[in-house]
């Protein structure tokens, strides 16, 4: 795990998902498929990102595929934060 897929694992087990507590979450694990994240739970998660990472996510980059993973939330944060030190 990252720094970044760390707390976000963390929040998930202990906000959206305290049943998964003994659950291993990999980078890989489906969090919208297995159920561990729904649609109110997703725009919690997006408000913890930009929180804790400092980023913003428009609405228009709310969609499965940068939330279906950790592995695909740390992308989309990372990215989020290369882009915002490249802005003027």
């Amino acid at each position: 795990m990252t720094a970044i897929t760390d707390p976000v694992a963390d929040y998930i087990r202990t906000e959206l998902a305290p049943q998964s507590q003994g659950l291993e979450l990999t980078p890989d694990y489906p969090l919208i498929q297995a159920g561990l994240v729904d649609s109110l739970g997703l725009f919690r998660l997006v408000t913890f990102l930009q929180d804790r990472f400092g980023i913003k996510i428009r609405a228009q980059e709310i969609v499965f595929d940068h939330f279906a993973t950790l592995a695909a939330i740390e992308a989309l944060v990372v990215a989020k934060q290369q882009s915002s030190e490249e802005a003027p």
